[in-house]
């Protein structure tokens, strides 16, 4: 028969609980109760609070564990998933500490060996490297992929790398769900995308730059945009930035475009950013505050000149302006996929520009976008 081993606080909790009426919860029963309720910020809090003042309480071990490696999303949590499991099968190796509660919690009666310990930690050990194998093919998939979105072969191959980095976590991993967020986001498919950033946001609430990374994509893809734009700004990831004025564009809340483009400008010098903060401030009739920025990117060394130009000719023809200089700047234009010249097409159309200047404007729009 076994002998339960006790701390002296354990014990003292015992005595206290046997002179009440009324049994006092230990911090153990509360994790069990919070973890029932789905407050897994509580129940962790509360099983190591147990293991703090009673050190060999394996069964909270056990939870926080399993409580952990629910939430791994990024493996910020890999080593104190391991940490936890392993001090569970030492203690339930060697028969120590709160015995009493196995067949409560189904644990199998475990004979006395020296040497279990040590399969389960290599067996334990093998699983988390097979695992972590096959996230970082994952990743390896999608780096592919974000060099040439277009290619459907490369998208296929980062879903499905995704996918297998998902099965091998059960289902439950933020960072899988995130990056298929981002395959689609990327393919065209914010509906899709939409779906993933959702998933990841509910499995990662305890985890927070994993959380802010979903809340972000969420918002991007057709969320809350003040959530968002917390998430973004907290982040402070100069690609985000881009994708959040994008968006807050596609969705016609230029006034927040402008102002998180301003707020953006100011942390990165990226031509990206820049010509949406433009594009914003035409779309919004503000010509002389384009005409700032548009200035700048006229100057910037880089392969990006098409829309700098394109960006100027629609300033002209919203302001009255000639546009036969820049139109020619545009005849040999070709297609870009990091600049979208049809919201800006559109607003010139509708204007009061004249018919030559939205002619030129349209064509230039056409060449930018043909395939």
């Amino acid at each position: 028969m076994r002998t339960p081993i006790l701390s002296i606080a354990g014990a003292s909790i015992l005595v206290i609980i046997a002179g009440c009426k009324t049994p006092v919860p230990t911090h153990f029963d509360l994790g069990v109760a919070a973890e029932n309720s789905g407050d897994r910020v509580e129940a962790l809090r509360q099983f190591e609070e147990s293991v703090r003042l009673e050190p060999v309480h394996k069964h909270a071990w056990r939870h926080i564990g399993y409580i952990k490696a629910d939430k791994q999303g990024g493996k910020d949590y890999t080593k104190e998933v391991r940490d936890a499991i392993l001090t569970f099968l030492m203690l339930e190796t060697y028969e120590i500490g709160n015995v009493a509660g196995d067949k409560a919690y189904g644990i199998p009666e475990t004979p006395v060996e020296p040497h279990l310990a040590r399969r389960m930690v290599r067996a334990c050990n093998a699983v988390i490297h097979k695992i972590e194998q096959i996230e970082a093919d994952a990743d390896v998939c999608y780096r592919e992929f974000v060099i040439d979105p277009s290619d459907g072969e490369l998208k296929q191959m980062a879903l499905d790398s995704q996918g297998a980095a998902l099965d091998a976590n059960m289902g439950v991993s933020p960072k899988a769900h995130y990056m298929m967020g981002e395959i689609l986001r990327r393919s065209g498919d914010d509906g899709g995308a939409k779906g993933h950033y959702e998933t990841a946001l509910q499995q990662s609430k305890d985890l927070k730059r994993a959380n802010l990374k979903a809340q972000a994509g969420a918002a991007i893809t057709g969320g809350d945009l003040d959530e968002g734009w917390l998430a973004v700004r907290e982040l402070n990831k100069r690609e985000l930035y881009g994708d959040f004025i994008e968006a807050c564009i596609k969705r016609n809340e230029l006034d927040r475009a402008v102002m998180a483009g301003s707020e953006a400008r100011g942390h990165y010098a990226d031509a990206r950013i820049w010509r949406l903060l433009a594009e914003a401030h035409l779309l919004k009739d503000e010509t002389a505050n384009a005409s700032k920025l548009i200035s700048t990117l006229e100057k910037w060394p880089g392969k990006d000149m098409d829309a700098a130009n394109f960006l100027r000719l629609c300033w002209a023809a919203l302001s009255g302006a000639k546009t036969a200089e820049f139109a020619k700047k545009l005849e040999s234009a070709s297609a870009t996929g990091n600049f979208d010249p049809s919201r800006l097409a559109a607003k010139v159309d509708g204007s009061k520009a004249d018919g030559a200047a939205k002619s030129a404007v349209k064509k230039a729009a056409d060449k930018m976008t043909a395939k």
